[in-house]
C-alpha cells in the first residue's frame, strides 16, 4: 500500500473525541466537523426549535461516528438534511 492509500486509510480510520474541542486554541478538523454537523441534525431531529446542541446529542454523534466511520455519518448527515428540506430551493418561495 502506497503512502496515499495509507493516507485515506487513516483518514477513514480515525476516531473523534468532541471534548478536547472546549480548550482554548482547539480547532475541528474535517471528523470533527462532520461529526458536529450530525450532532445538530441530531439534535434538531428532537427539537426543531433548539437553542443550543446537547452534550447528548454530540455524544450520540461522536458514538455513531466512532463506530461507523466517515462515509457512513457523512451519509447519515446528508440523508437527514434531505428529509427535512435542508437543501430545497428557495426559488419557489
Amino acid at each position: 500500500m502506497g503512502k496515499p492509500a495509507m493516507a485515506v486509510q487513516e483518514m477513514l480510520d480515525k476516531k473523534v473525541d468532541l471534548s478536547v474541542l472546549k480548550h482554548p486554541g482547539s480547532y475541528p478538523d474535517l471528523h470533527e466537523k462532520i461529526t458536529r454537523q450530525l450532532s445538530v441534525e441530531i439534535e434538531t431531529e428532537k427539537n426543531p426549535n433548539y437553542i443550543a446542541i446537547s452534550w447528548e446529542s454530540q455524544v450520540e454523534a461522536m458514538e455513531f461516528f466512532n463506530e461507523h466511520g466517515f462515509l457512513k455519518t457523512l451519509d447519515r448527515v446528508t440523508t437527514m438534511r434531505v428529509k427535512r428540506g435542508y437543501y430545497d430551493d428557495d426559488e419557489e418561495a
